[in-house]
């Protein structure tokens, strides 16, 4: 049997991290509809996911900076550290508010590995493999995504829900292994220190305007409008202060460049579709059919649908080009999301699955070719 080399590795390792990230989503969208009822508080459910995904907005590009200063190795393990840590204490959460805090923590670990393994692929792979590498990146998303519903819904039925947030720690350290081992440490590109009053506006900005928009659901208006006006103000500092960072934590030229601009808005954009999909179709479905097995079918195809069409996306990258994948993606994905706004709780079970299974198929087209691009663009 041929040995495995470095590279493939330290891929393997990669792709664990980027399958604790992506098992996390629907392991917990399939098991929340029963923490809910445990724990109560049904109209915190949103805060939940919230919680997560706001600290990994925020400490993202921090991450990906102080990897770029300190060593890609270092911050990726500290991400699945931190990671793991918040999922086994979101597992021993005794109401939900404890649970939400902790899942904040598990997001701040969930920021480096969202930002850092695709760093690793874009150094240790050249331009001309990378939308390969990526595709199978992604496709690991759509993977953890198909057995993510399947654990959970086991987990839960077998013994309980707090088990699917202790699923992290074999699969950290699994990674944490096989990157120590295999990964040579990548430090020194800039000289130029931590941008500490970048880091700190970005993330007063992004933090207060994500929070301000979450609290508009709960109609706390006044609250709501005060964090996005100190969102605005963060958001303004954080301009001045990269305009006079020697590192900046983000380049101001970045947003003149139609390139940088577009691909990240399309992220932006398709990310946000997706992650409700994932996050409110489970709650739909439990809803209408009951069970935790319902909510499990509720992932399952969109999981099936991102996950092969981004391997065939990532393979015919280099003959069709960003553009054309792209385009077609987010034509079939808005599709998908503009049936999805005709749900009822008559609407026939297959033609919800199938649904769910188109929005799969958008965001795989989507996702090797918007990653490769922003790759390309910054080494």
């Amino acid at each position: 049997m041929r040995e495995l080399s470095n590279r493939q590795l330290v891929t393997l390792g990669v792709m664990l991290g980027i399958f604790l990230a992506g098992i996390e989503g629907t392991v917990v969208s399939t098991a929340m509809p029963t923490i809910v009822a445990s724990l109560g508080r049904l109209d915190l459910y949103s805060w939940v996911f919230a919680s997560y995904m706001l600290f990994a907005a925020v400490t993202m590009p921090i991450h990906g900076k102080l990897s770029d200063i300190y060593g890609r190795k270092r911050f990726f393990f500290v991400g699945v550290i931190l990671f793991v840590l918040g999922s086994v204490l979101s597992g021993l959460s005794r109401d939900i508010t404890h649970l939400i805090a902790f899942r904040a923590l598990q997001g701040v670990g969930g920021g480096a590995l969202f930002a850092i393994p695709y760093t690793v692929l874009g150094v240790v792979y050249p331009p001309g493999e990378r939308g390969r590498a990526i595709g199978y990146a992604s496709a690991v998303w759509g993977f953890s995504s198909i057995v993510g519903p399947l654990l959970g819904y086991l987990l839960v039925e077998l013994l309980g829900w707090r088990w699917v947030f202790y699923l992290s720690v074999p699969v950290g350290a699994a990674s944490i292994a096989l990157i120590h081992g295999h990964l040579e440490e990548s430090t020194g590109e800039t000289d130029g220190g931590v941008d500490y009053l970048g880091s700190l506006t970005l993330s007063v900005g992004v933090g207060a305007s994500l929070l301000g928009i979450q609290l508009l659901e709960g109609g706390s208006l006044d609250l709501a409008a005060l964090l996005v006006g100190l969102g605005a103000i963060g958001l303004a500092a954080f301009y001045f202060a990269e305009k006079r960072a020697r590192e900046p934590v983000l380049p101001i030229e970045y947003f003149r460049d139609p390139v940088f601009l577009s691909t990240n808005a399309a992220a932006f954009l398709s990310s946000a579709a997706i992650f409700s999909a994932f996050t409110y179709a489970p709650l739909y479905l439990q809803s209408v059919r009951g069970g935790a097995e319902a909510a499990a079918m509720a992932v399952f195809p969109v999981a099936i649908g991102w996950s092969f069409t981004s391997m065939a996306s990532g393979r015919i990258l280099p003959r069709t080009g960003e553009r054309r994948l792209v385009v077609t993606g987010g034509i079939v994905m808005t599709a998908a999301f503009g049936l999805g706004t005709l749900w009822s709780s008559d609407t026939p079970l297959p033609l919800v699955m199938l649904n769910l299974f188109v929005m799969g198929v958008g965001m795989g087209a989507l996702t090797p070719p918007l990653l490769t691009s922003i790759q390309n663009y910054s080494y």
